[in-house]
Protein backbone atom coordinates (compact mmCIF):
# COMPACT_ATOMS: atom_id res chain seq x y z
CA UNK A 1 0.00 0.00 0.00
CA UNK A 2 1.34 3.34 -0.88
CA UNK A 3 1.20 6.02 1.80
CA UNK A 4 1.21 9.91 0.41
CA UNK A 5 1.68 12.58 3.14
CA UNK A 6 2.05 12.74 7.06
CA UNK A 7 0.01 10.67 9.82
CA UNK A 8 -1.79 12.68 12.70
CA UNK A 9 0.86 11.70 15.16
CA UNK A 10 3.44 13.26 12.92
CA UNK A 11 1.76 16.19 12.42
CA UNK A 12 1.08 16.31 16.41
CA UNK A 13 4.91 16.24 16.84
CA UNK A 14 6.17 18.41 14.82
CA UNK A 15 3.70 21.11 16.27
CA UNK A 16 4.60 20.65 19.43
CA UNK A 17 8.37 21.23 18.63
CA UNK A 18 7.20 24.36 16.65
CA UNK A 19 5.64 25.30 20.11
CA UNK A 20 8.33 24.69 22.15
CA UNK A 21 10.81 26.32 19.61
CA UNK A 22 8.58 29.64 19.45
CA UNK A 23 8.23 29.68 23.11
CA UNK A 24 11.97 30.07 23.94
CA UNK A 25 12.42 32.25 21.04
CA UNK A 26 9.90 34.46 22.92
CA UNK A 27 11.31 34.33 26.34
CA UNK A 28 14.59 35.10 25.27
CA UNK A 29 13.15 37.79 23.08
CA UNK A 30 11.70 39.48 26.20
CA UNK A 31 15.07 39.10 28.17
CA UNK A 32 17.10 40.86 25.59
CA UNK A 33 14.71 43.49 24.92
CA UNK A 34 15.01 44.18 28.99
CA UNK A 35 19.24 44.29 28.33
CA UNK A 36 18.73 46.35 25.79
CA UNK A 37 16.19 49.03 27.51
CA UNK A 38 18.81 48.93 30.48
CA UNK A 39 21.83 49.05 28.47
CA UNK A 40 20.26 51.97 26.87
CA UNK A 41 19.51 53.69 29.77
CA UNK A 42 22.81 53.29 30.98
CA UNK A 43 24.39 54.93 27.78
CA UNK A 44 22.06 58.38 28.60
CA UNK A 45 22.82 58.02 32.14
CA UNK A 46 26.76 58.33 30.65
CA UNK A 47 25.70 61.50 28.37
CA UNK A 48 24.19 63.20 31.13
CA UNK A 49 26.95 62.40 33.42
CA UNK A 50 29.44 63.69 31.04
CA UNK A 51 26.94 67.19 30.77
CA UNK A 52 26.92 67.28 33.91
CA UNK A 53 31.00 67.17 34.58
CA UNK A 54 30.99 69.75 32.04
CA UNK A 55 28.40 72.11 33.57
CA UNK A 56 30.46 71.87 36.98
CA UNK A 57 33.76 72.26 36.51
CA UNK A 58 32.84 75.48 34.31
CA UNK A 59 30.49 76.84 37.51
CA UNK A 60 33.66 75.50 39.98
CA UNK A 61 36.26 77.26 37.93
CA UNK A 62 34.60 80.55 36.95
CA UNK A 63 32.20 81.12 40.23
CA UNK A 64 32.69 81.76 43.91
CA UNK A 65 31.28 79.55 46.27
CA UNK A 66 28.87 81.57 48.35
CA UNK A 67 29.46 79.92 51.80
CA UNK A 68 32.07 78.33 53.57
CA UNK A 69 28.95 75.83 54.79
CA UNK A 70 28.30 75.35 51.39
CA UNK A 71 31.49 73.84 50.68
CA UNK A 72 30.16 70.60 53.37
CA UNK A 73 27.09 69.73 51.54
CA UNK A 74 26.31 68.87 47.88
CA UNK A 75 22.70 68.65 49.07
CA UNK A 76 22.01 72.18 47.93
CA UNK A 77 25.70 74.36 46.69
CA UNK A 78 25.14 77.89 45.13
CA UNK A 79 27.80 79.46 43.21
CA UNK A 80 27.98 83.63 42.03
CA UNK A 81 29.47 84.71 38.89
CA UNK A 82 30.05 88.37 37.71
CA UNK A 83 27.80 87.83 34.74
CA UNK A 84 27.62 91.15 33.31
CA UNK A 85 30.97 92.58 35.16
CA UNK A 86 29.51 94.95 36.94
CA UNK A 87 31.41 94.33 39.81
CA UNK A 88 28.97 92.37 42.16
CA UNK A 89 27.11 89.90 43.02
CA UNK A 90 23.67 91.53 43.66
CA UNK A 91 21.61 90.62 40.45
CA UNK A 92 19.55 87.59 41.14
CA UNK A 93 20.80 86.29 37.52
CA UNK A 94 24.51 85.76 38.78
CA UNK A 95 23.51 82.54 41.14
CA UNK A 96 23.95 79.21 40.27
CA UNK A 97 22.80 76.23 42.24
CA UNK A 98 22.92 72.67 42.47
CA UNK A 99 20.85 70.24 44.43
CA UNK A 100 20.98 66.41 44.86
CA UNK A 101 17.20 65.45 45.17
CA UNK A 102 17.65 62.27 46.85
CA UNK A 103 14.15 60.33 46.92
CA UNK A 104 14.38 61.15 42.86
CA UNK A 105 18.20 59.89 42.06
CA UNK A 106 19.12 63.17 40.39
CA UNK A 107 20.67 66.06 40.32
CA UNK A 108 19.18 69.37 39.61
CA UNK A 109 20.63 73.30 38.31
CA UNK A 110 18.84 76.06 38.72
CA UNK A 111 20.65 79.44 37.43
CA UNK A 112 19.25 82.89 38.21
CA UNK A 113 15.43 83.08 39.47
CA UNK A 114 14.65 80.09 36.78
CA UNK A 115 13.67 76.86 38.34
CA UNK A 116 15.63 73.59 39.11
CA UNK A 117 15.69 71.21 35.74
CA UNK A 118 17.39 67.98 35.95
CA UNK A 119 20.68 67.86 34.77
CA UNK A 120 21.86 64.01 35.87
CA UNK A 121 18.97 61.05 36.46
CA UNK A 122 19.97 58.07 37.67
CA UNK A 123 22.28 59.35 41.09
CA UNK A 124 21.89 57.03 44.20
CA UNK A 125 24.61 58.64 46.10
CA UNK A 126 26.71 61.50 46.67
CA UNK A 127 29.66 63.26 48.40
CA UNK A 128 31.15 66.42 48.54
CA UNK A 129 34.31 67.12 49.94
CA UNK A 130 37.02 69.27 50.50
CA UNK A 131 40.30 67.74 50.49
CA UNK A 132 43.00 70.99 50.73
CA UNK A 133 42.79 74.66 50.82
CA UNK A 134 45.69 76.23 49.62
CA UNK A 135 45.08 75.24 46.39
CA UNK A 136 41.86 74.55 46.79
CA UNK A 137 40.70 71.26 45.74
CA UNK A 138 37.37 69.32 46.09
CA UNK A 139 36.59 65.64 45.60
CA UNK A 140 32.93 64.70 44.27
CA UNK A 141 32.23 60.93 44.79
CA UNK A 142 28.87 60.38 42.99
CA UNK A 143 27.12 56.43 42.67
CA UNK A 144 24.64 55.81 40.20
CA UNK A 145 21.93 53.38 39.88
CA UNK A 146 23.55 51.28 37.23
CA UNK A 147 26.67 50.10 39.02
CA UNK A 148 28.23 49.82 42.45
CA UNK A 149 31.61 51.11 41.53
CA UNK A 150 32.23 55.07 42.79
CA UNK A 151 32.76 57.87 40.20
CA UNK A 152 35.36 60.41 42.09
CA UNK A 153 36.34 63.86 40.48
CA UNK A 154 39.27 65.94 41.82
CA UNK A 155 38.09 69.76 41.53
CA UNK A 156 41.35 71.78 42.03
CA UNK A 157 41.89 75.93 41.95
CA UNK A 158 44.11 78.28 42.91
CA UNK A 159 41.84 80.22 45.57
CA UNK A 160 38.59 81.44 46.15
CA UNK A 161 37.72 84.90 45.43
CA UNK A 162 36.16 86.97 48.24
CA UNK A 163 33.77 85.02 50.51
CA UNK A 164 31.32 87.70 51.48
CA UNK A 165 27.91 87.85 50.42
Amino acid sequence: MNKNGFSLIELMVTLVICCLTIGFISLNFNNLNRLVTRFTEYVIFKEQYLIFLLQFEDDYQQADLLTEIDLDSMDNMEFRDDRNNDGDYDDSSERIAYRWDSPNNKIDRKSGEGNFQALLDGVSGLKWTQTSSNPLCHQLKLSNIFSEENRIISYCRPFLRNQTK
